[in-house]
């Protein structure tokens, strides 16, 4: 009877004890690391980032990624995919001088497209110079979209 008491115990032990390192912080949570997290859009530039950065004020970016000729965003809809299309042709023309790629966005609803669309780097150039007015130019954006 002593050594099942003992093997109870000994197990009662260490089955605290492996909780006790787990346990860090004494408050029943494993305790957090010093790692950063990694980077959620590792293959951007930094004014690609920067661009998606700004756009995440307003919008929730799902994902983002780019070759040599264009930077492509996934985002999640407001319902109104007008509007999010407008939010991103903004956006897209604060950055248009560090950019040198065009922009393909889609719009997604938990995970289903909803609508694609494109912006080239020359309607957004062309804005910029006062070639075209914004009416034009959120009109040759809004022609791109697929839905």
């Amino acid at each position: 009877m002593a050594q099942t008491r003992r093997a109870v115990l000994a197990t009662t032990a260490a089955v605290f004890g492996l909780a006790g390192c787990l346990d860090t912080n004494g408050d029943g949570f494993a305790a957090e690391t010093d790692e950063e997290a990694p980077e959620p859009f590792p293959d951007l530039s930094a004014e690609q980032l920067a661009l998606v950065e700004r756009l995440q004020q307003d919008r929730t970016v799902e994902s983002a990624s780019s070759d040599e000729t264009e930077l492509r965003i996934e985002m999640q809809t407001t319902g109104d995919i007008d509007e999010d299309r407008r939010v991103v042709a903004e956006v897209y023309l604060n950055f248009v001088q560090q950019l040198a790629v065009d922009l393909r966005g889609e719009i997604v609803d938990r995970g289903l497209r909803e609508a694609t669309f494109r912006i080239e780097i020359e309607w957004a150039q062309q804005f910029a110079d006062g070639e075209i007015d914004p009416d034009t130019y959120l009109e040759l954006v809004a022609e791109t979209t697929d839905t």
